[in-house]
């Protein structure tokens, strides 16, 4: 695709000031609102350089060929802006929301979207091309290149479905971002980091992975046909590959042994067994809502986005275990070890984490010691006692919890919330 335009215009790179950047913005804050006095902004090969654009609404305001360099776009509103080519170099677009932007041939070199939100954007190459005569087009070197993001800061950022096919991502840090889908065919990602960045169906045939840090993504059902991944750090990642045991090597069928240890916990021992799952790869289970499972045993065990939604847990062992994208919701997990688990974007909302007191009178702490908990959830949770030493705790949200005697030391990113309505800034480098 490519966007036809004037020479004169160009090269007609007069800056514009922010007092009259601050009249069109506020023109075109009327024109979304309807408004009598509303213009849609446009900025398109305007020189915008350094301007402060922060916490504006300026959705589908038109950017194309804009130079933008280290501009201030932090939590602004460009859902379906036109950026076609645009030149945001350093640009400071923290919690920016490009939902459907119009992205292509935009230059993001050291640009900071950090926890950007760029649903279903468009980053596909682009080219400016001039017409001299009727019958003469002549490309000009205005950002022609495919959409370069190379250095750029992306951590957190949500990029699902988004368009990269062809992008040059070179160096660029997607901690832990969202790429749900994302379409990378193509795609230079050398020296990339995306560690715990979610991959799940996404397109990376053909990608330059050579170097890239793939340390406990998500990379279930991704496409990584022809993918170069040489040098390429895949420590942890969660791929079609079994991470344990089959299900099929269990004694019986899981329905059959979740029965039976509600047998075993009920009757005190006497009758069923203890399920112990340990080191099995279960990522597909159904479990039951408010299933008892309390004293299971699952260490090392690969349980990702599982459901325990109202679970009875207690006194459970889940040390090492991967259970990324767990839903605890209510669930009772007093007195358990989850020592070492990857728990990125677990949901423990309303959950039970205190001491469990046992017949011999012991009080068991819950443990979560060393865990990984980036993006986790904990909301009007009961923390009485709990232990996060050594956790990683970066964008971990704790908001109306009961944190009384809970241990803390040497955890990494950690932030208390007074209200469920704030969102973590960004976390504390190690």
């Amino acid at each position: 695709m490519s966007a036809l335009v004037n020479p004169d215009d160009i090269h007609r790179r007069r800056a514009m000031d922010q007092r009259e950047c601050d009249l069109a913005v506020r023109r075109h804050e009327l024109f979304v609102l309807g408004r009598a006095g509303g213009q849609r902004a446009n900025f398109a090969y305007r020189n915008l350089t350094g301007l402060n654009l922060a916490c504006k609404n300026l959705s589908e305001a038109d950017f194309t060929g804009a130079i933008m360099v280290e501009c201030d776009l932090s939590g602004t509103n460009l859902q379906r802006a036109l950026l076609f080519c645009a030149n945001l170099t350093k640009a400071k677009m923290v919690r920016a929301n490009l939902t459907r932007a119009d992205m292509r041939g935009a230059v993001l070199k050291g640009a900071d979207l950090t926890a950007a939100e760029l649903f279903n954007a468009d980053l596909r190459e682009g080219a400016i091309f001039t017409k001299r005569m009727a019958s003469d087009l002549q490309g000009v070197a205005v950002d022609t290149d495919p959409t370069d993001m190379s250095r750029a800061k992306m951590v957190n950022a949500n990029l699902t479905q988004a368009n990269m096919a062809g992008a040059v991502a070179m160096m660029v840090d997607f901690t832990d971002a969202i790429l749900k889908g994302a379409n990378l065919a193509k795609a230079n990602l050398k020296n990339a980091t995306l560690e715990g960045a979610d991959l799940e169906g996404a397109d990376l045939s053909r990608a330059d992975l050579r170097g890239a840090v793939l340390r406990n993504a998500n990379l279930y059902g991704a496409t990584m046909i022809a993918a170069d991944r040489t040098g390429c750090d895949e420590t942890g990642a969660l791929t079609d590959l079994p991470r344990g045991k089959p299900m099929t090597m269990l004694r019986e069928s899981l329905h059959t042994l979740v029965r039976d240890h509600g047998s075993w916990i009920e009757s005190g021992g006497a009758n069923g067994h203890l399920l112990d799952i340990s080191g099995f790869d279960l990522r597909d289970v159904e479990w039951p809502d408010h299933v008892l499972l309390t004293s299971l045993k699952a260490k090392d065990a690969c349980i990702a986005h599982a459901k325990f939604n109202g679970a009875w847990l207690q006194a459970s062992l889940f040390e090492g275990a991967d259970m990324r994208g767990a839903d605890f919701r209510n669930a009772d997990l007093r007195g358990s070890n989850l020592k070492g688990a990857n728990l990125v974007r677990a949901n423990f909302e309303a959950c039970n984490l205190a001491p469990m007191v046992v017949q011999s009178g012991k009080s068991l702490v819950t443990r979560l010691d060393g865990a990984i908990l980036r993006h986790a959830r904990f909301q009007r949770c009961q923390l009485v006692h709990t232990s996060f030493r050594a956790a990683d705790m970066r964008w971990t949200t704790l908001v109306d919890c009961d944190t009384s005697g809970a241990e803390f030391e040497d955890a990494i990113g950690l932030q208390l919330l007074a209200r469920p309505d704030q969102a973590p800034a960004e976390p504390t480098k190690a």
